[in-house]
């Protein structure tokens, strides 16, 4: 299984005006820098938590179809564009979307075969199997308040230590933040 971003999300889930006030910054001479700093808190929180958190465009690629529902990682899920594999011929085919229920209510999307439906045979090669999905939870509005604060905390965590490199300014990551996101963390997909 395979998962690659084909487009990142438009906006930050906190807004620059939102992290300068966090900060007590004034005047805009750290504005990049605090814009990094929004887009280093906010890769920690998609980590930590395992979802996408403004709406993205990601495509998971899989050997072939499984026996059961298609989890789809990075909630929530928004839609599937598209269902796209190799037959057992070689040609690339495109699944109607009438042969499939996606269900975005789950912890985790999931995509099944259609009542009445099963998944088509492909082609015994890696990669055959290519599914096409919208996730996120919108804008930054729609971001729950929790991730938002997490992000702030970091964001100030990582403006106070800005001689640690790397991921030493992660290793002690402020404990309200790991608290923060705990009830938004997805469960690893197997």
């Amino acid at each position: 299984m395979g998962l690659q971003l084909i487009s990142a999300a438009d906006d930050l889930p906190v807004s620059l005006s939102a992290a300068k006030l966090h900060l007590r910054v004034d005047g805009s001479d750290e504005d990049a820098n605090v814009t990094a700093l929004i887009g280093r808190g906010t890769g920690y929180a998609q980590k930590q938590t395992g979802r996408a958190l403004v709406i993205q465009k990601w495509r998971l690629v899989l050997d072939s179809f499984p026996c059961g529902a298609i989890s789809l990682p990075m909630p929530p899920l928004v839609s599937v564009e598209s269902i796209t594999y190799l037959d057992e011929a070689g040609a690339l085919q495109t699944l109607d979307p009438a042969d499939y229920l996606v269900n975005p209510f789950g912890i985790v999307g999931e995509v099944t075969p259609a009542y009445g439906k099963s998944w088509p045979a492909t082609r015994s090669q890696a990669m055959a199997v290519k599914v096409a999905f919208t996730c996120g939870y919108g804008d930054a509005d729609s971001v729950p308040e929790e991730i938002k604060g997490a992000i702030l905390l970091m964001v100030g965590h990582l403006d106070q230590n800005r001689e640690a490199t790397g991921e030493k300014a992660l290793e002690s990551v402020p404990m309200g933040v790991d608290a923060l996101l705990a009830a938004y963390v997805v469960p690893v997909i197997a």
